[in-house]
């Protein structure tokens, strides 16, 4: 379990080195994509 704490914990790390390198409107784009599809995710619920 460990191993696979460890490999998410790089790859989060990996999209939040990726999302600091987008300017201020790319990374908004992406906030605003990642919440519509968490409400699209929570209504198939």
């Amino acid at each position: 379990m460990a191993l696979r704490d460890s490999r998410v914990a790089d790859e989060a790390s990996d999209i939040a080195t990726m999302l600091s390198k987008l300017d201020g409107q790319n990374r908004d784009f992406v906030r605003r994509w990642v919440a519509e599809m968490c409400e699209k995710l929570a209504k198939w619920k």
